[in-house]
């Protein structure tokens, strides 16, 4: 089962936050993003993204056992 969830990542040259997916395979390597003139202040230009992924379990018991 992949893991795929929407995460923002702030521009370095303008500061607009796009809204980007991250798949496992993004978390990898660095991503390439184009910043998004389209849905905000964008100035379409690229940058690296590097993705880090980090997951939190925590245990609870059982109710009755």
């Amino acid at each position: 089962m992949a893991l795929t969830v929407f995460t923002k990542a702030q521009c370095p040259y303008c500061g607009h936050e796009n809204l980007i997916m991250v798949t496992e395979d993004d978390a990898r390597r660095p991503t390439i993003i184009l910043c998004d003139n389209e849905r905000g202040p964008g100035c379409d230009r690229y940058f690296v993204a590097i993705i880090k992924i980090v997951a939190t379990a925590t245990g609870h018991a059982i109710a009755d056992e």
